[in-house]
């Protein structure tokens, strides 16, 4: 760990009631082992998380939030950025990373609910919806009444700690570059299809990302890239959004490039308070700032969110359904990773963690006693004291 791991266990403590559920015991951990955040939810199977800590790369540390029935906004917990409610459904995840407490958490996406958080806190998100090893098989239904099956993903600090950590649990390979296309075809939104909640163009904010990747990039074999302008005016709905990707993907595009947010800072993207009479609920939830993050997984798409160095906004590469597609979306996402500054601030506070909390007491390891670093919760749930799950959550 980068960290000791009495001060990661001082964090979490602090925070179990609010982003951490319940806090693990890592007496057993190992040296260099990162440690990784669960979603509180059934939906992921028990063999993910012993694929990671078989590894030995990482040690379980924390039992995350979950927001309240699933839905798109925690209203329990605020995203530290933005100062906004939290973005779900995987929202405690994200939040105890920017805290310092783990390095990488896993989640379920269904209609955003990896993507959206993950852009909201400017952290990378990854989903395996178009990948089979990565569905889970658990059919829900969304609170637009859509039927979807969710898939697993992951939030981390960078596209290629993020995509190792969930390639490990899902078992495959979501890096390989040498199995991508031998010419990547790249739907990007035409000018004037998209107005994002700030008032700027999609494609104008997408363009000088685009620009860059085009010079540092030209001639290299392993991202040979082709760009063409495609229609994405309406993504703003969820069922057009599927839409647009299930045809873009039909017409022989890879993959799909867009820009999305401000993710729920000038507005909260969340249909129960939309589906009240009257105007308020529509004024408060128009300007959301999500539009394919809620449709990739629906249309069974593995997409990567890449934060930009402007607060709770991304660029979301959605690869084609497939595991070529998949990898597809990992190496342009990493390729337009390394185009883009964090901003400074938020590099040295949060990716970095150089600004540390002076802790009176509790943070130094000999001041940490054997049960301050196992499960602290007040309902045990399907959790023994040690750790261990007694049966599928």
């Amino acid at each position: 760990m980068k960290e000791p791991s009495a001060y990661r266990c001082m964090l979490a403590r602090q925070e179990i009631g609010r982003s951490v559920v319940a806090l693990r015991d890592v007496k057993d951990q190992i040296e260099g082992a990162l440690p990784f955040g669960v979603k509180n939810t059934r939906s992921i199977p028990d063999t993910m998380i012993t694929r990671l800590e078989d590894s030995l790369l990482y040690v379980w540390l924390t039992l995350d939030k979950m927001s309240d029935k699933g839905r798109s906004i925690d209203t329990d917990i605020h995203n530290p950025i933005t100062y906004r409610l939290m973005t779900g459904s995987t929202s405690g995840g994200p939040v105890n990373i920017l805290k310092g407490i783990i390095e990488l958490a896993l989640g379920t996406d269904g209609g955003g609910s990896v993507l959206g958080p993950a852009a909201a806190t400017n952290l990378v998100g990854l989903i395996g919806a178009g990948v089979d090893a990565c569905r889970v098989d658990a059919p829900s239904v969304s609170t637009d009444d859509l039927n979807f099956v969710p898939s697993i993903g992951a939030v981390g600090k960078s596209v290629g700690q993020t995509a190792a950590f969930l390639s490990m649990a899902c078992g495959i390979d979501l890096k390989a570059e040498e199995d991508l296309p031998a010419r990547i075809k790249i739907a990007l939104p035409r000018r004037g299809d998209i107005l994002l909640p700030d008032g700027a163009d999609m494609r104008s904010k997408l363009d000088p990302f685009i620009d860059r990747l085009r010079k540092k990039f030209q001639g290299f074999p392993f991202l040979n890239f082709e760009l063409q302008d495609y229609d994405v005016s309406g993504a703003g709905e969820r069922i057009a959004a599927i839409q647009i990707l299930t045809q873009a993907f039909d017409a022989g595009f890879d993959l799909l490039v867009s820009v999305e947010g401000p993710v729920d800072l000038y507005g909260y993207d969340e249909t129960i308070l939309r589906s009240f009479g009257g105007g308020a609920g529509t004024l408060l939830t128009g300007n959301g700032g999500k539009y394919f993050i809620k449709a990739a997984n629906m249309a069974g798409s593995s997409a990567v969110a890449v934060p930009t160095n402007e607060a709770a906004t991304t660029i979301l590469v959605c690869g084609k359904p497939g595991l070529e597609g998949a990898r597809a979306a990992v190496a342009m996402a990493g390729a337009l990773e390394s185009v883009i500054k964090p901003a400074p601030l938020f590099k040295r506070y949060f990716l970095d963690q150089k600004k540390k909390n002076d802790f009176r007491a509790g943070a130094r390891k000999e001041e940490l006693n054997d049960k301050d670093c196992d499960w602290r919760t007040g309902r045990t749930g399907h959790y023994r004291k040690t750790g261990k799950r007694t049966g599928r959550r």
